[in-house]
């Protein structure tokens, strides 16, 4: 975030999408600056809106006014790493676990296909990806088939 230090600016609190971010800022400076601060890495784990919240909490003694400044932010899109299967089981009553890593927190569609001559996917469910990377999904309709490929599809 790129910002205006300034000798009437206040000091803030910073929260995205309700969560707290960044700490506290005294955006005082005697005379005017432009300074970035990094608010670090975010992971979005969902599309749509977002709300970014500036709240004046204070003041430096030597500020004249509680105002706050935000000029510009610089977001920089992190593709995440390819999703992979690393691991495949059967369970007794037919169904096929499927193990893997993938981006935390993130949704994925996990597609199957009996034939591979042909080009129709069809997404069977979705696997959810724990914070530390794991990805498991059962495929319990996979007793009906005789032979069944996967893959995994970011919506």
């Amino acid at each position: 975030m790129l910002y205006k230090a300034h000798p009437n600016r206040g000091t803030i609190t910073m929260s995205l999408d309700g969560n707290p971010i960044g700490g506290t800022l005294d955006q005082y400076s005697a005379s005017p600056a432009y300074p970035a601060l990094d608010l670090g890495a975010v992971t979005f784990g969902t599309y749509g809106d977002h709300v970014f919240r500036q709240t004046v909490v204070g003041k430096n003694p030597a500020a004249g006014a509680y105002t706050a400044s935000a000029d510009k932010f610089v977001l920089t899109l992190i593709q995440p790493p390819r999703p992979s299967f690393s691991a495949i089981s059967s369970s007794a009553n037919g169904s096929i676990q499927l193990g893997g890593s993938a981006y935390p927190t993130l949704q994925y569609e996990i597609q199957a296909n009996d034939d591979l001559r042909t080009a129709y996917w069809t997404t069977i469910g979705t696997a959810s990806v724990s914070a530390n990377g794991s990805l498991v999904f059962s495929d319990t309709n996979a007793s009906n088939r005789p032979s069944r490929f996967y893959r995994l599809q970011f919506p």
